[in-house]
C-alpha cells in the first residue's frame, strides 16, 4: 500500500455509530456509539507523524546553535537537537513495527540515524526504504550522502547517476553534498580517489544547466 493510500485510510472518521431502527436500545441502538480500532496502517502513519515532528524541533535547534553566539547555548542546542533526532527515531521504528513495508518511514529512520552518527544503522535503514520501492528519490540521496561520510565515494556517484534517470533536482542537492564535502575532506580519505571525484565533479558541475528541471517523482510529502 502507497503512502497516499495509507493516508486516505488514516482520515477516516475512528468513531461510527451502529445502524439499526427501533428504541430497544442495545448494540443496534443509534444512540450507542462504536469506536472503530485503528488499523496498523493507521498507527504506522500516526508514529510517522510523531517522528516527523520530533525531526522539525531538531532542525529548529539546530538552526538556533548554527546562529547562537555564545559556544555553551549553542552546545545544549546542539545536544536537544540529538535528544529529539533520539524520540523521532522511537517513533519511525514504532511506525515499521506496526507496517513494515512504510518505505518513508525506513528512508526517515535512516535520516534520524545519521544525524546521530550510527551511519551503518542509516544505511541499512536506507537499503530496506528502496527494496519496498526502489525509485524513491529521497532514499536515494540520503543514502549518497551517508556513502560519503562513509568515503565510499565510488558508491556516492552512482548514487547521483540513479537520481539523474528519478529525479534531476535531488541529483543536483547531492552533487551539492559532494561539493561540500569536497571543500573539507576527512584526511583519512584516499587523496587520489578524492582527486578523481573533484574532476568527476567538476564535470557534472559544467552539465547543470542542461539537467531538466526536477519532477515530483519520489519525493515524500514530509521528507527525511
Amino acid at each position: 500500500m502507497k503512502l497516499l493510500s495509507i493516508l486516505c485510510v488514516f482520515f477516516i472518521p475512528l468513531v461510527a455509530t451502529a445502524s439499526g431502527g427501533g428504541g430497544g436500545g442495545g448494540l443496534n441502538s443509534p444512540s450507542t456509539p462504536m469506536v472503530a480500532r485503528k488499523s496498523p496502517e493507521q498507527k504506522a502513519v500516526e508514529s510517522y507523524k510523531q517522528g516527523i515532528k520530533y525531526r522539525d524541533k531538531a532542525w529548529a535547534s539546530i538552526a538556533k546553535a548554527d546562529i547562537e553566539k555564545n559556544p555553551k547555548k549553542s552546545a545544549r542546542l546542539e545536544k536537544k537537537a540529538q535528544k529529539h533526532f533520539r524520540n523521532a527515531v522511537k517513533r519511525y521504528r514504532r511506525a515499521i513495527k506496526h507496517y513494515e513495508v512504510f518505505s518513508e518511514a525506513h528512508a526517515s529512520l535512516g535520516y534520524a540515524l545519521r544525524q546521530l552518527g550510527d551511519y551503518p544503522g542509516s544505511l541499512a535503514a536506507y537499503n530496506r526504504s528502496l527494496e519496498i520501492n526502489p525509485r524513491y528519490g529521497n532514499a536515494i540521496e540520503y543514502r549518497g550522502e551517508t556513502y560519503l561520510a562513509l568515503g565510499e565515494l565510488n558508491k556516492a556517484r552512482l548514487a547521483y547517476v540513479a537520481l539523474l534517470r528519478i529525479d534531476p533536482g535531488l541529483a543536483k542537492e547531492l552533487l551539492s553534498a559532494i561539493e561540500v564535502w569536497l571543500e573539507n575532506p576527512p584526511q583519512t580519505a584516499d587523496q587520489e580517489e578524492i582527486e578523481k571525484l573533484r574532476e568527476w565533479t567538476k564535470e557534472r558541475v559544467a552539465l547543470l544547466d542542461i539537467l531538466p528541471a526536477s519532477s515530483e517523482q519520489g519525493k515524500d510529502w514530509s521528507g527525511p
